[in-house]
């Protein structure tokens, strides 16, 4: 793992929360998909790709509005036009663009297109109880039994996130082996 140049890239994720996602990435077995809601400038996607190539070798779809109409670009300019270009340079610099499919559009739009069954889903989309809620409903059916449910965020200030994953850890039996070890990841495995 290039862990030096994976560390130097652009993004709000943290090395450590970049190592626990490359970890699970590389368990996912080939046949399945590695779904990222919400990629940024792409360095949680280098993670996930960095760790699916040295682990089992699933493919990384990057569902991102970037600057779609409509998107809010917000203090991090998500909806900047640089945003995505820079998430494009920083794939190509580590090499990975064999790796990582770029999907830009709405999570609830891409989805209706889906086809593939996912053995990693990590959620880092809208952190509003509904959008958190509604990409999580969309895609997790397309989980496979012992597949990852990951999402990012989970801390009080992100309310929604939190709302989500504490209703789901009471009432959904589908979800177990909760880990919340390398905060703010929350992480859950789907029931084999």
């Amino acid at each position: 793992m290039r862990r030096q140049a994976l560390a130097k890239l652009e993004g709000l994720v943290s090395e450590e929360v970049g190592l626990r996602l490359a970890d699970l990435a590389a368990s996912v077995p080939e046949e399945s998909a590695i779904v990222e809601i919400g990629s940024y400038k792409g360095r949680s996607s280098c993670y996930l790709a960095e760790g699916a190539r040295v682990g089992l070798g699933a493919l990384i779809y990057c569902i991102e509005a970037w600057d779609s109409p409509g998107n809010v670009s917000g203090r991090f300019r998500y909806a900047d036009r640089a945003t995505r270009l820079a998430f494009e340079q920083q794939v190509e610099s580590m090499g990975l663009t064999d790796r990582i499919t770029a999907i830009q559009g709405f999570s609830h739009e891409v989805v209706r297109r889906w086809r593939r069954q996912i053995g990693l889903l990590f959620i880092d989309g809208s952190h509003r109880y509904e959008d958190v809620r509604a990409d999580f409903e969309a895609w997790a059916p397309y989980i496979v039994p012992g597949g990852w449910l990951a999402f990012d965020d989970y801390a009080p200030k992100n309310r929604g996130v939190m709302r989500l994953v504490d209703k789901l850890k009471r009432n959904d039996p589908r979800w177990q082996d909760w880990d919340f070890d390398t905060p703010p990841l929350a992480i859950a495995r789907r029931k084999a």
